[in-house]
């Protein structure tokens, strides 16, 4: 499920690499498989990794862990509240490490059932989505954080956080304009975090033409990659979000998200357009080649 993929030791906020030992030694107490989500995910692997600029970093860590139940969910954060460590917040999720960083801890796996939603007890008056999470956790990365003592997390993907922060956007607009902004700063980035090579070498076939852009090609191999991992109802639902968001008649709600952040808005819009635009054709051109069809 996943490999090594760089070495970021020394590179990462001291005390983000203790909150991320701690978790880890509550994790392996209980047996619980979890992986790294959301921002946390993203700044190492586009500022840490790649030495890219992130234009909204953050400092809070966030953890998906797959249980079967919210009796092993509980079974983790009572390891984590019996460390001394961690203290439970006003929110069922979200953990204090220390007086300081804050850290969210979302179940999933078998936990949400076929409907990919989970609900709080005792009240279950709180839901959140969690579809995308499966797909990302089987395609995750090996991310080693620190040398001495060696210590490796998994990390979600590019590929895997473009799949969760679609759905993420799309379940909680028009209060997710966050998730939008970093789909656009994935999509922008793709080709220099790590995959100018690839482009070079494995998908040539994007190279070329008068009008040639590394990013559109990027965002378009990202495209494929989403594809790798995203199969059956998750891939029909990001499917629908694009096909319903590019279309020309429809309000264009997520690229206008996109363009928000920018400093020319009908430049950024534009460029959003085309970033989405690739990453659809490159989503369907798996699937084509997954068939034999090109």
């Amino acid at each position: 499920m996943s490999k090594t993929c760089v070495n970021i030791s020394n590179k990462l906020n001291e005390r983000t690499v203790i909150v991320f030992r701690a978790i880890d030694e509550a994790a392996s107490i209980v047996g619980i498989p979890y992986f790294v989500v959301g921002a946390t995910a993203r700044d190492m692997i586009l500022q840490h990794a790649h030495g890219l600029k992130v234009r909204r970093a953050t400092r809070d860590i966030d953890i998906a862990i797959r249980v079967e139940s919210w009796e092993q969910y509980r079974s983790l954060t009572e390891v984590l509240e019996h460390s001394g460590k961690f203290v439970r917040s006003s929110l069922m999720h979200r953990f204090v490490f220390d007086g300081q960083e804050s850290v969210d801890v979302v179940p999933f796996g078998p936990i949400a059932g076929d409907e990919g939603v989970i609900t709080w007890p005792p009240g279950e008056d709180s839901a959140l989505r969690i579809l995308g999470f499966e797909e990302a956790f089987r395609g995750a990365l090996l991310v080693r954080v620190s040398d001495a003592p060696i210590l490796e997390v998994r990390v979600a993907t590019l590929a895997g956080l473009v799949i969760m922060k679609l759905v993420s956007w799309d379940d909680g607009y028009p209060d997710r304009q966050r998730d939008a902004e970093d789909l656009n700063l994935i999509l922008e980035s793709y080709t220099e975090a790590g995959n100018f090579e690839r482009l070079q070498n494995e998908a040539k076939d994007l190279l070329g033409g008068d009008s040639f852009d590394y990013v559109l090609a990027g965002a378009r191999l990202l495209g494929r990659d989403v594809g790798m991992i995203a199969v059956g109802e998750i891939r029909k639902k990001i499917e629908t979000i694009l096909s319903r968001e590019m279309n020309a008649s429809g309000q264009l709600r997520l690229p206008l998200d996109m363009a928000k952040g920018g400093l020319s808005f009908q430049d950024h819009f534009d460029q959003a357009l085309n970033l989405l635009s690739q990453l659809q054709r490159g989503l369907l051109e798996h699937g084509s080649r997954a068939e034999g069809l090109l």
